[in-house]
């Protein structure tokens, strides 16, 4: 089963049990003028049938990484939910068995430049749970779709090595952006030694927020002059690559 771990929004779960049993296999749907079509496979590997639904919501994000939901969509600039077209919507799945999601973009004459996103929203539970008391999980993934000329910049500092609530360090920064486009992309940091100490991926800051808090857990020591690296994943339309040094206390 797909882990889905660097999206705070991306699991919501009731049963954990059920979680080895329905899956998806993207992290993320992205759209651009070369990627307008797009699929998304929910599998079932439970011996039970497993019904589920699909909808397209909004989400923010606050500067120490959280996401919450939107009160009044209606006052979203740039939601994505209205180019996008899917299907199916809902159905069920055979134990053992998949469903394709398919999606499409159609984009309205006119429309502004820029980054259009929101968030798909799967739920899911055991057929013969109808009240989905004891079975049902949700997934939240981003949808992003650019269109026309987009470009960011970033930027990082305020580094600081900190102890987290079990003893453990972690390396805290400020991760900034500007831009008409969110930056999604990976950490690698680096002791004065020469190894690798803390890595942490699919790090976003969604347009329009300008900066976010990001966390790396480290797992070695944090001495002498520490390199952090940061890169944008390709896959996903990211070009920006930086390295930042500072010297750990």
């Amino acid at each position: 089963m797909l882990r889905l771990p660097y999206f705070a929004f991306l699991l919501l779960l009731i049963s954990s049990s059920v979680q080895a049993h329905f899956s998806i296999d993207k992290s993320r749907l992205y759209f651009d003028r070369d990627n307008r079509f797009q699929t998304l496979t929910i599998r079932n590997n439970s011996d039970e049938p497993i019904v589920y639904s699909v909808k397209i919501n909004h989400v923010d994000m606050t500067e120490d990484g959280r996401i919450l939901p939107v009160a009044d969509e209606g006052k979203v600039e740039k939601s994505a939910r209205s180019l996008v077209r899917y299907s199916p919507r809902s159905g069920s799945i055979l134990p053992g068995g998949s469903q394709i999601l398919r999606f499409t973009i159609k984009k309205p004459p006119g429309l502004e430049n820029g980054e259009y996103r929101s968030q798909l929203r799967i739920e899911g539970a055991l057929q013969n749970d109808p009240q989905m008391m004891a079975a049902k999980i949700v997934y939240n993934l981003p949808i992003i779709v650019r269109h026309g000329q987009t470009s960011a910049k970033a930027s990082m500092d305020s580094f600081k090595i900190v102890k987290n609530q079990k003893g453990e360090d972690e390396l805290h920064l400020m991760l900034k952006r500007s831009g008409n486009r969110s930056t999604f992309g990976a950490f690698t940091v680096i002791n004065g030694e020469g190894d690798i100490i803390g890595q942490t991926k699919g790090v976003s800051v969604y347009e329009p927020l300008e900066k976010r808090l990001v966390k790396v857990p480290l797992n070695g020591k944090a001495i002498g002059e520490i390199t952090v690296n940061y890169e944008e994943l390709v896959d996903y339309g990211g070009d920006i690559k930086m390295t930042r040094k500072f010297s750990a206390k």
